[in-house]
This record gives structure tokens, sequence and C-alpha cells, in this order.
């Protein structure tokens, strides 16, 4: 060993660039969370199977709460629903649309969201699976089609006479279309009805756990 090699002072172990790299990833956690917050970004989790196959019961989401602002066709959003519940839908319709559904096809100012039959799924349903079709939809701004489950033909949620959207006011409905309290039922039933717009909560921006999508998928 050299003269100049048994002089140098050996390197405390807190020192060592392992240990300094874990220190600054768990900084970076805590700080990265305080950030997020003060952007107005907060964690939720799905508690119904309403938004499948887009959000599954239990996953977690990060949402932009903030006053509405841009919002298009195909938004996902949180809206206050009855007894101070939050319901997580997507937006159909703006304020001034008309909209209507037929057989459980989506139209809109008169244009019909044609539907694509993109494979088949089972779903939970009691303590049996049940069989569902994955279909593809689009709404016009929405940069690609979403997915629906859809579990047959129900006149009572599939059909839906034009109506038209309030001013200050949207329409939404649920990715699992036929298991969706949304705004073709009316509160007192459970659904939301025409939403005010003061009444969204936030737009759902990324998936964050438990999902099959990866962590920072957008919704």
């Amino acid at each position: 060993m050299s003269a100049e090699a048994a002089r140098r002072p050996r390197r405390r172990w807190w020192l060592r660039w392992p240990v300094l790299a874990a220190a600054l990833l768990v900084g970076l956690i805590p700080l990265g969370l305080i950030v997020g917050l003060a952007a107005g970004y907060k964690p939720f989790y799905i508690a119904s199977e309403a938004m499948e196959p887009t959000l599954r019961k239990g996953d977690g989401i990060i949402v932009l709460m903030q006053a509405p602002s841009g919002l298009k066709r195909g938004d996902v959003v949180l809206v206050d629903g009855p007894n101070d519940s939050v319901y997580v839908k997507r937006l159909a319709a703006l304020p001034g649309d008309r909209i209507a559904l037929d057989q459980g096809i989506v139209v809109v100012n008169g244009k019909r969201l044609e539907q694509q039959n993109v494979g088949e799924g089972l779903v939970d349903s009691g303590p049996l699976k049940e069989k569902v079709q994955i279909l593809s939809e689009r709404f016009d701004g929405e940069s690609e089609p979403h997915r629906i489950f859809d579990t047959g033909f129900f006149p009572d949620v599939d059909d839906f006479g034009e109506t038209l959207v309030e001013p200050g006011h949207v329409f939404v409905l649920g990715d699992n279309r036929d298991k969706s309290a949304d705004s073709r039922v009316p509160p007192e039933n459970m659904g939301v009805g025409q939403v005010p717009i003061s009444s969204i909560r936030g737009k759902a921006m990324f998936h964050s756990w438990g999902s099959s999508r990866r962590f920072g998928d957008p919704i």
C-alpha cells in the first residue's frame, strides 16, 4: 500500500453512494407528495365497478382537483353524488348538447357513437362470473377510443330518450354501461341526473396502483 493510500481517510458509511442515493430517494418521495398536493393533485381509490374496464374496483387514481375549465366530452371526472358520495364518471355531453341512447349506442347532437366489439370478458356478479362484451367507442374530443362493458340489452338503461343538457350542466355515463347510476338515473334513485358544473370535483388524470395499467399511465 502506498503512503498516499495509507493517509487517505476511510469514507464514512453514511457517505457511500448507495446510502446517499437511498437517502435522496426517500427525501424525494415526500417532496413529490408535497409538490403534488400543492399543485392540486389528490389520490383517490375506486369503490365500485361502474367505470370498468377503464377503472377497476380498488384501483388508485390521481385527480387534479380544481375548478373545471376546458371540459370536453370523454373526460373522466369526479362529481358529487347522493348522500355526500363522490362518483367517477365519463363526461358524455356538454351544456346545450342533445343526448340520447338507442339500444345502448350513445347519440350526441344526432351523431351516433358507433361501437366496435373488441372482445369478451368475465366480471364478478355476486358469487358467480358474468360474461360481458367489451366494446370500443369514442366521443368527439377524445384523442383515442375508450372501452366499455356491455352485459346485454336492458331497455331501462340502454334506451334513453333524447334530452337537452341544461345550461351550466353536463351529462355523464359510466363505462360499465349497464351497471352505472349516472345521468340516466335521477338522484332519488342513487344516480346523479344532469350534473351542475359546480359539482365537478376534479378530473382523473393518472393511474396509481392496483390497476393492470402502469403507474403514471394517463386515464
